[in-house]
């Protein structure tokens, strides 16, 4: 699958909350300087804007969003009641250049992991000193009588 995305995303470490139009949380999925993926109670409008607030160590960020989907993804049960879980993807509108390398800050993406080795196939080249082998050979042979 080809990735749409212009930057890798990332999921916090810790579990983060944001609030969505002063009036919601969700819980972060994951993020980019682009947009983020979202988990929470109540389903969000498609092509619905909002205001997000997203609180870091050192700042808040206070950021305008598109919902760009959202949908029903399950039911999470709580003794004799429950709720249930949506998904919703947002893309960040009027983001400037320090509200994208805050949120690279705050959430860096992972290191790139090592390629792994390929795998060997076919014959392996053995190099032998066949002089070895005749000296030992000689010298068995003088041993031998």
């Amino acid at each position: 699958m080809d990735e749409r995305r212009h930057s890798c995303r990332v999921a916090p470490t810790q579990e983060t909350y944001v609030c969505i139009s002063g009036n919601r949380t969700a819980r972060l999925m994951d993020i980019t300087p682009n947009g983020a993926h979202l988990e929470l109670s109540s389903a969000l409008n498609p092509n619905h804007q909002c205001r997000i607030s997203l609180e870091l160590e050192d700042e808040t960020l206070r950021l305008t969003a598109r919902v760009a989907h959202c949908k029903l993804t399950g039911f999470q049960s709580f003794g004799s009641g429950g709720q249930l879980i949506y998904r919703a993807g947002i893309e960040f509108t009027g983001v400037d250049d320090e509200m994208a390398a805050a949120i690279n800050r705050a959430f860096p993406p992972p290191a790139p992991e090592p390629a792994p080795k390929p795998e060997r196939r076919g014959p392996i080249k053995v190099k032998v000193n066949v002089e070895s082998f005749e000296r030992a050979a000689a010298a068995g042979e003088r041993e031998a009588s």
